[in-house]
């Protein structure tokens, strides 16, 4: 398991190594220890970028996620031989948390842990487009938070 982690803005402080450890056991919990990923924190400017060449908004939004999907035809002779499964990008924008951590009244910490996991469950093919969907969603992400902050 790795999360590799990118820091893209200076001016709100990060450890690095929480999220790493976060990330490890979320995807633990979601039954995919073997699982890679790469999260990066951006500033509103970038992911404002990325947004609109992405999803056509000009706007700064929370949270974006880059799935990677492999195709189901590759097959791999052993385990051993089998490479890590990196399933994708998760790029959160840490003004934009700061702001709704504020606007939530919990901590800049648990906000980037939900917008973290929701970054990651989209790379595992949750979504929300539906109503279903969101709902069943934002189960798995309270779950996952009460996991996060009940075990530390």
């Amino acid at each position: 398991m790795k999360i590799l982690i990118a820091n893209r803005q200076r001016r709100i402080p990060l450890r690095a190594e929480t999220y790493k450890t976060w990330g490890e056991k979320v995807l633990r919990k979601l039954g995919r220890p073997e699982a890679e990923i790469s999260l990066s924190f951006l500033n509103d400017r970038r992911i404002r970028s990325l947004n609109k060449i992405y999803r056509g908004k000009d706007r700064p939004t929370d949270v974006l996620a880059f799935p990677l999907a492999l195709s189901r035809s590759v097959r791999w002779k052993s385990a051993a031989h089998r490479p890590p499964l990196f399933l994708g990008d998760v790029v959160i924008s840490v003004p934009t948390a700061r702001r709704q951590a504020r606007e939530y009244r919990h901590s800049l910490g648990r906000e980037m842990a939900r917008l973290m996991i929701h970054g990651i469950l989209h790379l595992l093919d949750y979504d929300h487009e539906k109503a279903d969907e969101a709902r069943r969603m934002r189960r798995k992400e309270r779950t996952l938070i009460r996991h996060l902050f009940e075990t530390e």
